[in-house]
């Protein structure tokens, strides 16, 4: 997208991992890694830092187009993460809305009452994205 190689950390992130990708992993979906055990919370909601940081005037903008924002997590349980731990789904979200289609709504269809609705339903959703949403409706 930007012509140039990027490292990880791209969003600051702690934890990066390949083949899940937002269109994929689902708000409420559970997840172990090594003796921890996590849940998806919300997409995230990027800052203009992560343009400066990335030395690209445009990432920002790029981000919010594609809604290629990552995620947030919650511990359910605590444990141990080594490099080398596996990522394994434990328990899908029976919502099954994806991080990529909530975020959607979240930036560009906010107009989508139906949609927000149905994201509201899930119970995993982060208190803050609650709030983002139910100020939409």
């Amino acid at each position: 997208m930007f012509n140039k190689k990027m490292t990880p950390p791209i969003f600051g992130e702690n934890i990066t991992a390949t083949g899940m990708l937002e269109e994929q992993v689902c708000i409420g979906d559970v997840y172990r890694i090594g003796g921890t055990i996590i849940q998806v919370t919300q997409g995230r909601v990027p800052c203009a830092t992560i343009s400066k940081y990335n030395e690209e005037r445009d990432f920002l903008k790029k981000v919010v187009e594609t809604c290629l924002t990552g995620y947030f997590f919650r511990v359910l349980q605590e444990g141990k993460i080594e490099s080398n731990s596996d990522i394994e789904l434990v328990e899908k979200d029976p919502c099954d809305i994806s991080v990529l289609s909530a975020t959607q709504v979240l930036f560009h269809q906010k107009e989508d009452q139906k949609s927000i609705e149905e994201i509201l339903k899930i119970d995993a959703l982060a208190e803050d994205w609650r709030k983002r949403f139910l100020k939409l409706l």
